[in-house]
């Protein structure tokens, strides 16, 4: 018994699925770097707002003339 020879939309289900699996695994990997970077700016606003007034003041405090 020999193989039947395989249908002619067949021969591209390989290919066509190893695109979409491709196309999808490169779409995960944007997501988790879109989601890391936004971790990172909210980490940064939140420190950047936590010491956003010690580092005004410590400004003011360095820029004042010494004349006592």
């Amino acid at each position: 018994m020999a193989t039947p020879e395989p249908t002619p939309h067949a021969r591209f289900l390989v290919p066509v699925g190893i695109g979409l699996a491709t196309a999808i695994g490169i779409g995960g990997v944007i997501a988790a770097f879109l989601a890391l970077l936004e971790f990172a700016v909210h980490a940064a606003a939140l420190v950047g707002g936590a010491l956003g007034p010690i580092g005004l003041g410590i400004a003011i405090r360095l820029t004042r003339p010494n004349n006592h």
